[in-house]
Order: structure tokens, then sequence, then C-alpha cells
């Protein structure tokens, strides 16, 4: 999936959701005809009032982006293991993501988070879902925020590694 699904799906439930912004925050490469093309591509459907490109920013900005949004997509078609899935974990937002690479190793679908298929609709009917259930919305962030707190604590991982540091040593001198 890529940015024209996700606006393709913004059109798809517009008489739904009527007060969406969509916000692509990020590093595109090196990859100017692409970033032309959405941009042409919103110029040409009127989408310029609720689809905006922001690019690359720095992290404090970032982070304050992320405190005030209401969900997160994550839409790859392929990926790791994502920062931004922890850093939406963090700022307890309900995320979106598609099922590619390590995603699903820590986002378990319906309860830290939605995992979609690789369509538009799939990714509509998740965000329709998360906006007309603020209950499940809250359930899914504090879900993901105990699991943000359990696997990615810094001191608790940094004890792990030292343990298996020390008994990697003493193995070494046997």
């Amino acid at each position: 999936m890529n940015g024209f699904h996700i606006i393709g799906m913004s059109q798809i439930k517009r008489d739904l959701i009527k007060d969406v912004m969509i916000y692509f925050i990020g590093g595109f490469g090196d990859d100017k005809r692409y970033v032309r093309k959405i941009n042409k591509y919103i110029h040409d459907n009127k989408l310029k009032e609720y689809v905006f490109f922001w690019g690359q920013l720095e992290r404090d900005i970032c982070y304050e982006v992320l405190k005030n949004a209401d969900s997160l997509i994550i839409s790859s078609i392929s990926e790791g293991m994502p920062l931004v899935l922890v850093e939406a974990f963090k700022f307890k937002i309900p995320l979106i993501a598609t099922n590619v690479g390590g995603i699903t190793e820590v986002l378990i679908n319906g309860e830290s988070g939605l995992v979609i298929g690789m369509n538009p609709e799939s990714l509509a009917d998740a965000m329709e879902n998360l906006m007309k259930n603020p209950a499940l919305a809250k359930e899914i962030s504090n879900n993901a925020y105990r699991i943000f707190k359990e696997k990615f604590n810094l001191k608790k991982n940094l004890t792990i590694i030292n343990n298996i540091v020390e008994k990697l040593f003493h193995e070494a001198e046997r």
C-alpha cells in the first residue's frame, strides 16, 4: 500500500469521515517523482484541504505531532520492525498497520492495534472502526502502552543484555 491508497481510502469514506486530516510524515528518499505524483494527485482531486505532505521532521516536532494524533497508520509494503510503531505505543496512539515484517511480532490485532490488508478498503474500515468506537481506541492504546513499558524498557533491556554478555563471558572462560 502506498500514499495513493491512503488518499484513495480517504475518498472512499469521505462522506463518513468528514473531519479527517491526513499528514504524511517521513522521508521519501530520493524518489522525487513519487512525491510529485502524490502532490499532483492531491491537487487534481481537490484534496489539498485535508491531505498534507510534511516530509522528514525533526524528532521534537514529530513527537509534538504524534502527541496530538488520533491514530497512526503504518502502510508499508515492506518493513522490519519500525521505530514509529514503538513511538505510537509510547504516546498511546491507536495504531493501524499492514501485516509486514516484524510488525505483528509486537502488534496484536484487536488488542494493541489493528492489522489490515494491503488494500484501501481495509484501511478505511479500520479508520472508521476506531473513529466510531472510542472505547476500542482507548483499550488498544492502553494495551499498546503496557507493551511499550514491558518490552521497550531501557533499564530492563540493558539488564537482559548485560546478563547475556556475562553468560557469554563466563562460558568463554571455561
